[in-house]
Order: C-alpha cells, then structure tokens, then sequence
C-alpha cells in the first residue's frame, strides 16, 4: 500500500491534491492523509512518518516553513519522498537545501500531480532493492537489505537477524514485509521472515540456513513458501 500525507493550510489545496492523487491512483492501493495544521502534523510525525511514503507538503504554511517540516521529516526518515507545493518561484532556491524529489507550482493539476507520484513510485521501488529504514526516539537505522539473514517477530518487537548483529524495533511484521522487495523474502511462518539468499535446505517442516539455523515451516504457509523458494531458484 501507498501511504501518502498532504499538508496544507488552505482546505481548497487539500481537497483538490486529492481528488487528483486519488484519480491517479484509482488502480492502486493507497491511503491517504490530510493535515491542515502542520503543528499536529509535527506534533504526530515521529509516530506515523515510519508508515508513510509520499508527503505533499505546501512550503508557506501559517506557523512553519515547509521547509523546516521537510527537514524533520527527513532526520526521522531519509526514505519518504517530499514532494513540495508552492506558488511562488522564489522559495526553490530555499528549498532545493533539503532535496525534495519534485516540486508542484500552484495552480495544481493532474499532470503535475501524475509526474510527481511516477518520480517518487520509482524511487520508492529503487530504495526497496537496496534498503529499508526505522526511526526509534528520533533515530534513524538504516538497513541494507541484503545483508539480512531473517525477521522474527515477538509479540510486538520484531529482531532483524543479520550476519554478525541484530535490531529490535517495534512493528509489525507484516509491515516491514511491505517494505521489501517482491521475489527476495519468504514468509514460512507467522513469525519469520527469511532473505531466501540465505537458505540452504528446505525441508518439510523447516528451513536450514547457510550459517546452520532452522526456521519453522507452519503447515498453513508450506506450499506458498515452497513455491516461491521454487520461483527463486528458477
């Protein structure tokens, strides 16, 4: 799913960025978010900017800079894509400092809307093959995906298993499942994620690893697992 935030403080702008994102996106899945304070924005962001892909966000806001918003958005996670709206030239220079993936001129319309979303859906697939990252008390972990061994979820802690550490954070693993790539991870088990570079045998009812650990196979996920593992081999 695509998770996508526009922050504005005209209510015109809101409803007009999304009727147009959602006649973009009628095919897709996606979610969208609208704030028109950008202080409860701020106020919320440490605790939803880990769900979200897509910001539209308006650089004049009535209490902070876009640009401030952008620069915490961006501490908390590197991966989400800002897309700035502004209608007036002379605040680029400004912004190009924190890097935005796209910038909107005012008036919005569906080809810039459509531009937008296709550059930031195509970075958004580029970073999937290469990392994923995590904020935890205004923290960012960043994670090459390719040195993950699996994921194991506990309660409500999941443990990244890499070759010679580990990382614990708060999510839901099938959350973090949506952040990797389609064709690399397997889901054997309601509890394990597994990189399938890493696997050596895949038994009955379990997997053996390269570095000698076995995962469990639940029987309800044996044959979509056994299948993809098969895919993956070619």
């Amino acid at each position: 799913m695509l998770n996508i935030v526009i922050c504005d403080d005209q209510r015109e702008h809101i409803d007009s960025i999304r009727m147009l994102v959602e006649k973009t996106l009628h095919d897709q899945d996606f979610k969208v978010s609208e704030f028109q304070d950008e202080i409860h924005f701020e106020f919320l962001m440490e605790d939803l900017i880990s769900q979200v892909d897509i910001v539209f966000l308006d650089i004049e806001l009535k209490q902070k800079s876009g640009i401030e918003i952008a620069e915490k958005i961006y501490q908390l996670d590197p991966t989400v894509k800002v897309v700035f709206v502004t209608g007036h030239e002379g605040h680029i220079n400004d912004a190009m400092t924190v890097k935005p993936m796209y910038f909107i001129h005012k008036p919005i319309t569906e080809a810039n809307i459509r531009k937008a979303i296709e550059i930031c859906q195509d970075a958004i697939d580029n970073d999937k093959q290469s990392i994923i990252s995590f904020s935890k008390n205004s923290e960012v972990t960043v994670i090459p995906i390719n040195q993950i061994v699996y994921i194991q979820s506990e309660k409500r802690t999941c443990h990244i298993y890499m070759k010679n550490k580990s990382h614990s954070i708060t999510s839901k693993l099938s959350d973090i499942e949506a952040k990797l790539p389609d064709g690399k991870f397997i889901r054997c088990h309601n509890r394990f994620l597994i990189n399938m570079d890493r696997i050596e045998k895949f038994g009955l009812e379990s997997i053996t690893l390269f570095n000698g650990e076995t995962i469990p196979i639940s029987q309800k996920k044996y044959s979509e697992a056994k299948r993809k593992f098969v895919r993956f081999l070619g």
